[in-house]
This record gives C-alpha cells, structure tokens and sequence, in this order.
C-alpha cells in the first residue's frame, strides 16, 4: 500500500504541473512540486519555489550542488550547460560566479540558504 500512494503522489504532481492548475485539496495526498513548479517557472529558482507554495503544493523537492568555495546551491544537473547554456561542470566554480548565470526569465541560481529563507 505504500508504494501505491507514493505513485499516486508523483502523479498527482505531475498532473499538476502538466495543465498549470492545481488539484482541488486532497489531504491524503500529498503533492511534491519537482524542483518547484518547474512547468511554470525555471526548475530548481525561487520563482518556481513561490509559485508551488502560490498554487498550495505540499512540498517541494530541490536538488543541491556545492561550489568550489563550499557555497551548497539548488541545481539538478552536474553541468550548467541545459539550464544556463554554460559548459562548465558543477563544482568547479566559486559561487560568485555561478550567481551570475541566468537560468531562465532572469532567475539566478539560488543558495540553499535562499531557498530555506523561502520557506
């Protein structure tokens, strides 16, 4: 029974985002927005992060990185190359550098901090 309702909660979110509106409140299911409502806003930034708590999302899954100078920063991928068209590997860089990089709409790559400030 478990998995079942782990199933139906990554639905649910996914069907969520799939359409840009949100299920009417189920308090039995959960829904995770995936990397914020990242079919609305740029993934893993905190527009995507507030627009899941606007739309009354449950929760929200992020992914974490470290910089080179030991900043820890919320990104999926081990390259920024997909989300900010830079080809440079994940930790390799101080995080002064990555904080100029747009990942879309002019949202930056925020710290954990910022997005546990967020919260």
């Amino acid at each position: 029974m478990k998995n079942f309702l782990v199933f139906i909660s990554l639905f649910s979110a996914v069907a969520v985002f799939a359409d840009g509106n949100a299920f009417p409140p189920c308090p039995s299911i959960p829904v995770i927005a995936h990397r914020g409502f990242s079919g609305r806003q740029p993934e893993n930034t905190l527009a995507a992060f507030r627009a899941a708590i606007e739309i009354g999302a449950s929760g929200a899954e992020c992914d974490t990185r470290r910089a080179s100078d030991g900043t820890i920063y919320i990104m999926h991928d081990d390259n920024f190359k997909r989300t900010t068209g830079h080809d440079i590997p994940a930790g390799t860089i101080p995080y002064t550098e990555i904080a100029k990089f747009d990942a879309g709409n002019g949202e930056k790559i925020p710290t954990l901090k910022e997005y546990l400030n967020l919260l």
